[in-house]
Protein backbone atom coordinates (compact mmCIF):
# COMPACT_ATOMS: atom_id res chain seq x y z
CA UNK A 1 0.00 0.00 0.00
CA UNK A 2 1.63 2.96 -0.85
CA UNK A 3 2.38 6.10 1.73
CA UNK A 4 -0.21 8.43 2.07
CA UNK A 5 0.87 11.87 0.30
CA UNK A 6 2.08 14.28 3.26
CA UNK A 7 2.78 17.83 2.69
CA UNK A 8 2.96 21.35 5.09
CA UNK A 9 1.45 24.35 5.54
CA UNK A 10 2.05 27.69 7.15
CA UNK A 11 -0.51 30.35 8.70
CA UNK A 12 0.95 34.04 8.47
CA UNK A 13 -0.92 36.04 10.45
CA UNK A 14 -1.55 39.91 10.87
CA UNK A 15 -3.44 42.42 12.50
CA UNK A 16 -4.70 45.30 11.03
CA UNK A 17 -6.61 47.83 12.89
CA UNK A 18 -9.28 45.41 15.10
CA UNK A 19 -8.99 42.48 12.62
CA UNK A 20 -6.69 39.48 12.41
CA UNK A 21 -5.91 38.78 8.56
CA UNK A 22 -4.21 35.32 7.26
CA UNK A 23 -2.31 35.47 4.10
CA UNK A 24 -3.82 33.43 1.21
CA UNK A 25 -3.03 32.15 -1.93
CA UNK A 26 -5.97 32.68 -4.51
CA UNK A 27 -5.93 31.00 -7.80
CA UNK A 28 -7.29 28.49 -10.37
CA UNK A 29 -7.16 25.99 -7.82
CA UNK A 30 -9.18 28.03 -5.51
CA UNK A 31 -8.19 29.91 -2.42
CA UNK A 32 -5.82 28.37 0.54
CA UNK A 33 -3.20 28.59 2.50
CA UNK A 34 0.43 28.81 1.31
CA UNK A 35 1.92 24.84 1.23
CA UNK A 36 2.30 21.97 -0.60
CA UNK A 37 3.65 18.54 -0.95
CA UNK A 38 7.27 17.35 1.15
CA UNK A 39 9.86 16.70 -1.31
CA UNK A 40 11.73 13.52 -0.70
CA UNK A 41 13.77 13.30 2.64
CA UNK A 42 12.64 17.47 3.00
CA UNK A 43 11.33 18.28 6.40
CA UNK A 44 7.75 19.39 7.46
CA UNK A 45 9.38 23.18 7.94
CA UNK A 46 11.66 23.34 4.85
CA UNK A 47 8.58 22.39 2.96
CA UNK A 48 6.60 25.00 4.55
CA UNK A 49 9.18 27.78 4.23
CA UNK A 50 10.11 26.79 0.88
CA UNK A 51 6.02 26.80 -0.23
CA UNK A 52 5.90 30.13 1.56
CA UNK A 53 8.72 31.42 -0.63
CA UNK A 54 7.30 30.53 -3.76
CA UNK A 55 3.89 30.88 -3.74
CA UNK A 56 4.25 33.93 -1.58
CA UNK A 57 7.81 35.82 -2.26
CA UNK A 58 7.82 35.62 1.84
CA UNK A 59 10.86 34.63 3.74
CA UNK A 60 10.89 33.52 7.41
CA UNK A 61 13.07 35.69 9.93
CA UNK A 62 11.92 33.98 13.20
CA UNK A 63 10.86 30.76 14.11
CA UNK A 64 7.74 28.47 12.65
CA UNK A 65 5.52 27.41 15.72
CA UNK A 66 3.86 24.19 14.96
CA UNK A 67 0.58 23.33 14.86
CA UNK A 68 0.72 19.19 14.92
CA UNK A 69 -0.32 16.90 12.05
CA UNK A 70 -3.67 16.74 10.78
CA UNK A 71 -5.06 15.06 7.55
CA UNK A 72 -7.03 17.97 5.34
CA UNK A 73 -10.37 17.24 3.55
CA UNK A 74 -8.43 15.43 0.78
CA UNK A 75 -6.74 13.07 2.88
CA UNK A 76 -3.04 14.97 2.52
CA UNK A 77 -1.35 14.35 6.06
CA UNK A 78 -0.92 17.78 6.56
CA UNK A 79 1.88 19.59 8.81
CA UNK A 80 0.91 23.01 9.88
CA UNK A 81 2.60 26.14 11.41
CA UNK A 82 2.08 29.43 11.66
CA UNK A 83 4.23 32.38 11.86
CA UNK A 84 3.46 36.51 12.85
CA UNK A 85 4.15 38.48 9.69
CA UNK A 86 6.62 40.90 11.51
CA UNK A 87 9.17 37.21 11.76
CA UNK A 88 8.78 37.29 7.45
CA UNK A 89 10.76 39.14 5.49
CA UNK A 90 10.34 40.31 1.46
CA UNK A 91 7.94 41.60 -0.76
CA UNK A 92 4.59 39.78 -1.68
CA UNK A 93 4.83 38.80 -5.29
CA UNK A 94 2.23 39.58 -7.90
CA UNK A 95 1.56 35.73 -8.83
CA UNK A 96 3.02 32.63 -8.64
CA UNK A 97 2.24 28.89 -10.06
CA UNK A 98 -0.44 28.32 -7.73
CA UNK A 99 -2.25 32.07 -7.84
CA UNK A 100 -1.41 35.48 -6.17
CA UNK A 101 -1.18 36.34 -2.61
CA UNK A 102 -3.51 37.92 -0.59
CA UNK A 103 -5.01 39.11 3.00
CA UNK A 104 -7.92 37.72 3.99
CA UNK A 105 -10.21 37.72 6.86
CA UNK A 106 -10.78 34.28 8.75
CA UNK A 107 -14.29 34.01 7.51
CA UNK A 108 -13.20 34.83 4.00
CA UNK A 109 -10.87 31.93 3.59
CA UNK A 110 -13.56 29.61 5.40
CA UNK A 111 -16.48 30.65 3.64
CA UNK A 112 -15.05 31.51 0.09
CA UNK A 113 -16.92 29.62 -2.44
CA UNK A 114 -13.49 27.93 -3.82
CA UNK A 115 -12.27 27.42 -0.26
CA UNK A 116 -9.45 24.39 -0.09
CA UNK A 117 -9.42 22.57 2.76
CA UNK A 118 -11.89 24.43 4.39
CA UNK A 119 -12.60 21.54 7.57
CA UNK A 120 -9.30 21.98 8.28
CA UNK A 121 -8.50 25.37 8.16
CA UNK A 122 -12.23 26.11 10.41
CA UNK A 123 -10.89 23.14 13.17
CA UNK A 124 -7.13 25.21 13.43
CA UNK A 125 -7.64 28.71 12.48
CA UNK A 126 -8.98 29.33 16.36
CA UNK A 127 -5.75 27.51 17.69
CA UNK A 128 -4.11 29.68 15.58
CA UNK A 129 -5.44 33.23 16.62
CA UNK A 130 -5.59 32.20 20.42
CA UNK A 131 -1.62 31.57 19.91
CA UNK A 132 -0.90 34.64 18.19
CA UNK A 133 -3.48 37.05 20.86
CA UNK A 134 -1.04 34.69 23.25
CA UNK A 135 1.96 36.21 22.15
CA UNK A 136 1.16 39.96 22.02
CA UNK A 137 -0.02 39.68 25.24
CA UNK A 138 -3.72 40.63 24.63
CA UNK A 139 -6.54 38.78 26.21
CA UNK A 140 -8.36 39.70 22.56
CA UNK A 141 -7.49 40.81 19.13
CA UNK A 142 -10.42 43.21 18.59
CA UNK A 143 -13.84 42.41 17.98
CA UNK A 144 -15.45 38.68 16.81
CA UNK A 145 -11.69 38.33 14.95
CA UNK A 146 -12.55 34.94 14.10
CA UNK A 147 -16.29 34.71 13.11
CA UNK A 148 -18.40 32.53 11.05
CA UNK A 149 -21.69 33.90 10.07
CA UNK A 150 -24.30 31.92 11.35
CA UNK A 151 -28.25 33.47 10.61
CA UNK A 152 -31.17 31.62 12.30
CA UNK A 153 -33.70 30.87 9.39
CA UNK A 154 -35.88 28.17 11.37
CA UNK A 155 -39.74 29.11 10.06
CA UNK A 156 -39.00 31.68 7.37
CA UNK A 157 -39.50 31.20 3.89
CA UNK A 158 -36.47 29.50 1.91
CA UNK A 159 -36.83 31.72 -1.05
CA UNK A 160 -33.21 30.06 -2.38
CA UNK A 161 -35.22 27.49 -3.28
CA UNK A 162 -37.13 29.49 -5.49
CA UNK A 163 -35.56 28.73 -9.49
CA UNK A 164 -35.82 32.11 -10.78
CA UNK A 165 -35.71 31.21 -14.36
CA UNK A 166 -39.27 30.58 -14.96
CA UNK A 167 -39.91 33.35 -12.37
CA UNK A 168 -38.23 35.90 -15.34
CA UNK A 169 -40.55 34.52 -17.41
CA UNK A 170 -43.58 35.85 -15.81
CA UNK A 171 -42.37 38.90 -15.19
CA UNK A 172 -41.82 39.64 -19.09
CA UNK A 173 -45.52 38.55 -19.55
CA UNK A 174 -45.87 40.74 -16.75
CA UNK A 175 -44.55 43.52 -18.21
CA UNK A 176 -46.22 42.77 -21.55
CA UNK A 177 -49.54 43.39 -19.57
CA UNK A 178 -48.23 47.00 -18.74
CA UNK A 179 -47.21 48.40 -22.20
CA UNK A 180 -50.63 47.24 -23.58
CA UNK A 181 -53.13 47.40 -20.50
CA UNK A 182 -51.05 49.33 -17.51
CA UNK A 183 -49.54 48.18 -14.40
CA UNK A 184 -51.46 46.14 -12.56
CA UNK A 185 -54.90 46.09 -14.23
CA UNK A 186 -55.17 42.06 -14.19
CA UNK A 187 -56.22 42.82 -10.20
CA UNK A 188 -59.39 45.42 -12.18
CA UNK A 189 -60.86 42.41 -14.39
CA UNK A 190 -64.37 41.51 -13.98
CA UNK A 191 -65.23 37.77 -13.14
CA UNK A 192 -61.49 37.03 -13.11
CA UNK A 193 -61.75 33.52 -12.01
CA UNK A 194 -63.46 32.30 -14.96
CA UNK A 195 -61.51 34.57 -16.99
CA UNK A 196 -57.84 33.67 -15.87
CA UNK A 197 -58.81 29.75 -15.62
CA UNK A 198 -60.03 29.97 -19.09
CA UNK A 199 -56.90 31.85 -20.86
CA UNK A 200 -54.98 29.26 -18.46
CA UNK A 201 -56.49 26.32 -19.98
CA UNK A 202 -55.63 28.30 -23.58
CA UNK A 203 -51.87 28.23 -23.01
CA UNK A 204 -51.77 25.18 -21.47
CA UNK A 205 -53.58 23.37 -24.44
CA UNK A 206 -51.25 25.47 -26.88
CA UNK A 207 -48.31 24.10 -24.95
CA UNK A 208 -49.38 20.11 -25.21
CA UNK A 209 -50.48 21.08 -29.28
CA UNK A 210 -46.46 21.72 -29.33
CA UNK A 211 -46.02 25.64 -29.18
CA UNK A 212 -43.26 26.75 -27.60
CA UNK A 213 -43.39 30.41 -28.21
CA UNK A 214 -46.57 32.78 -27.70
CA UNK A 215 -47.82 34.10 -30.88
CA UNK A 216 -48.09 38.01 -29.49
CA UNK A 217 -45.41 38.15 -26.86
CA UNK A 218 -42.93 35.40 -28.45
CA UNK A 219 -42.95 34.00 -24.19
CA UNK A 220 -43.23 30.26 -23.12
CA UNK A 221 -47.28 29.67 -23.03
CA UNK A 222 -46.88 27.93 -20.01
CA UNK A 223 -45.29 31.42 -18.52
CA UNK A 224 -48.52 33.03 -19.69
CA UNK A 225 -50.76 30.29 -17.94
CA UNK A 226 -48.32 30.46 -14.57
CA UNK A 227 -48.71 34.15 -14.40
CA UNK A 228 -53.08 33.35 -15.02
CA UNK A 229 -52.31 30.92 -12.22
CA UNK A 230 -50.86 33.33 -9.67
CA UNK A 231 -53.52 35.66 -10.72
CA UNK A 232 -56.18 32.86 -9.80
CA UNK A 233 -54.14 32.43 -6.12
CA UNK A 234 -53.84 36.67 -5.86
CA UNK A 235 -58.05 36.68 -5.98
CA UNK A 236 -58.26 33.47 -3.84
CA UNK A 237 -55.92 35.05 -0.83
CA UNK A 238 -57.73 38.59 -1.17
CA UNK A 239 -61.34 37.29 -0.82
CA UNK A 240 -59.48 34.93 2.40
CA UNK A 241 -57.90 38.48 4.26
CA UNK A 242 -54.72 37.48 3.81
CA UNK A 243 -53.77 39.88 1.71
CA UNK A 244 -52.89 43.27 3.05
CA UNK A 245 -54.91 46.33 1.11
CA UNK A 246 -53.69 47.78 -2.08
CA UNK A 247 -51.46 50.88 -1.79
CA UNK A 248 -52.70 54.19 -2.49
CA UNK A 249 -49.97 54.55 -5.27
CA UNK A 250 -51.61 51.10 -6.84
CA UNK A 251 -54.96 52.21 -6.43
CA UNK A 252 -54.49 55.52 -8.66
CA UNK A 253 -52.71 53.62 -11.10
CA UNK A 254 -55.61 51.58 -11.56
CA UNK A 255 -58.25 54.33 -11.03
CA UNK A 256 -59.03 55.42 -14.29
CA UNK A 257 -59.80 51.92 -15.47
CA UNK A 258 -61.99 51.05 -12.54
CA UNK A 259 -63.78 53.96 -13.39
CA UNK A 260 -64.15 53.23 -17.03
CA UNK A 261 -65.00 49.79 -16.65
CA UNK A 262 -62.06 48.56 -19.32
CA UNK A 263 -59.97 46.63 -17.17
CA UNK A 264 -58.36 43.72 -19.42
CA UNK A 265 -56.29 40.60 -18.93
CA UNK A 266 -52.72 40.59 -18.86
CA UNK A 267 -52.42 37.34 -20.06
Amino acid sequence: MPLPLEGACVFVMRLRGQFVNVLSVVGAKGVGLPGGALYPLESPEAAAARELFEETGLTLTGKLRPLGTATTDNGVICHGFWIPENETAGQLIAQSHEGYPQWLLPSELILHQKARFPNYCRETLPRVIAAHTAERGETSIGPAPFVVGHKDTTGKDPWDLLPMGPIQQFVRVLAFGVKKYGAHNWMYVSEPREKYYAAMQRHIVDWRSGVRADHETGLHPLAHAGCCLVFLLWFELRDEKRLPPLTEKQEALNGNATRNGDARSTS
